[in-house]
């Protein structure tokens, strides 16, 4: 009898963990298919749940947890503005913010939100990468996840970075390729690592891992709570069952 109820008790935890999902991110850019299965599922095997972004006004974001941004694309004067005060509200109550490519289309690095004196080059230079673990951004991913990746098209680094942080180089010292900063509670990440167009690629794992070192996860004592309820729960169970 012990051992079958710790056995409940170890289902209810492990199913509890499973139902802990990850972020919610809104998404935004030309690389961005969502309405391709076999792309929607290669992503979100992430264990983060994606949808498009059709603008910024404040009810569009409501419900995120993140807002990614392919700057490859076009935002300036249509509903994707980069200049909604909604997108720069939403990160600083606490929503993530993460741009790859920026400075790809019309608009220059500097003018995403919050990159003031942000410079970026397309000289291509992903082919060795320097993960330099600052302050615990870009967790959990190794120098060879993140180099050598088959999107010289979209490539460069930043030449100034402005009051951000360097979170990772070409292997070169000062030429970023990653760089992260906070405004206020919610921090901001520009990479020039491809990820959403990685998908189909042998690379696609490395690219979700980065994706997963960036997003915001729950909590470990987010996850021991849900975990805690699952396990309530499966135990009041049973014991209705018993009556």
């Amino acid at each position: 009898m012990f051992l079958r109820q710790w056995t409940v008790l170890g289902a209810g935890l492990l199913i509890s963990l499973k139902l802990a999902h990850g972020a919610q991110v809104g998404v935004a850019g030309d690389s961005f298919n969502l309405g391709e299965l076999s792309y929607r599922q290669a992503l979100e095997s992430s264990g983060h749940s994606f949808r498009v972004l059709p603008d910024f006004s404040a009810a569009s974001l409501q419900g995120l947890d993140a807002v990614w941004l392919d700057g490859f694309s076009t935002f300036t004067g249509g509903p994707l503005d980069l200049a909604a005060p909604s997108l720069e509200a939403f990160v600083r109550a606490g929503g993530t913010l993460l741009v790859q490519s920026p400075g790809f289309g019309l608009e220059s690095a500097d003018e995403f939100p919050f990159a003031d004196g942000v410079i970026a080059t397309t000289t291509a230079s992903e082919a060795t990468i320097r993960n330099m673990q600052v302050g615990g951004w870009l967790r959990a991913i190794t120098d060879a996840q993140l180099s050598g990746w088959p999107t010289p098209e979209v490539s460069g680094h930043f030449t100034s970075i402005g009051t951000f942080t360097g979170l990772a180089d070409n292997g070169t010292p000062g030429q970023w390729v990653t760089i992260g900063a906070f405004a206020d509670n919610g921090p901001v990440i520009y990479t020039f690592q491809d990820i959403s167009r990685l998908m189909f690629d042998p690379r696609a794992p490395d690219a979700i891992a980065l994706l997963n070192s960036i997003l915001p996860v729950p909590e470990p004592s987010t996850l021991a709570l849900v975990a805690l309820g699952g396990v309530a729960l499966t135990w009041g169970g049973r014991r209705r069952l018993r009556r």
